[in-house]
């Protein structure tokens, strides 16, 4: 498709969804990351006018982001209620914003003006000349946030559910660098937060910030010969 962002919104309609109904039937929640799950399936569109990495997975994050908000809005629950996993994909999406100079809004706002500022968001990220400068920024800023694992107040079901969104985001980006090919400490490092974060219910988060850590040493060492 032409437009990365009508792709987006394509390709969460089934990949993420499910009724409330399927759910408390027991179905596994879905966790859509575009760019990572494209790379692995065959391929069903053209790849001529196709985007950075990094950038489709951007864009569909904001818009899966979205989705999951109107899908808590239809089923009337309140945002205090709301599941770990749609703090967790706002999170990142949040910090990647600020990564761009593209600021979300703070503070206590309605869910129909969040999600209208998140749609509005992934447009202007889908029609953005993406350089490998945007990747870096995003890859800095979200490897460096291993001070919010060590924060008390949240809880550890939000805190895994962050790390889960987190380890995806750092995929991508550094397959957007081809650094995990060409770094094997960076691809080590990463392979042992995709552990940290494998199980919900055992999730660590002072574990998981200690090899952020790491993470972030080895990608700031890469970055810093650029």
């Amino acid at each position: 498709m032409h437009s990365l962002y009508v792709r987006a919104n394509t390709c969460v309609a089934c990949h993420q969804a499910v009724d409330p109904e399927i759910r408390a039937a027991g179905h596994p929640e879905l966790i859509f990351e575009m760019d990572g799950q494209s790379a692995k399936m065959p391929r069903h569109w053209s790849k001529v006018n196709d985007k950075p990495g990094p950038q489709i997975w951007l864009v569909a994050q904001a818009v899966a982001f979205r989705e999951q908000d109107w899908q808590l809005f239809r089923e009337k629950i309140s945002p205090a209620n709301a599941p770990g996993y749609s703090l967790g994909i706002m999170w990142v999406v949040d910090r990647s914003a600020t990564a761009l100079g593209m600021d979300l809004p703070k503070g206590n706002l309605s869910a129909e003006f969040l999600r209208m500022k998140v749609d509005q968001f992934a447009k202007d990220v889908a029609q953005l000349d993406w350089t490998e400068m945007q990747t870096r920024k995003c890859l800095s800023a979200l490897s460096a946030t291993s001070p919010d694992f060590r924060d008390a107040s949240a809880s550890a079901g939000v805190q895994a559910r962050r790390a889960e969104r987190l380890v995806l985001a750092l995929d991508r980006l550094t397959a957007g660098l081809d650094v995990t090919r060409t770094n094997s400490a960076v691809n080590q490092s990463l392979n042992k937060l995709f552990a940290d974060a494998q199980s919900l219910p055992d999730f660590n988060p002072i574990q998981f910030a200690n090899d952020l850590n790491t993470f972030h040493s080895s990608v700031a060492g890469f970055l810093e010969t650029k």
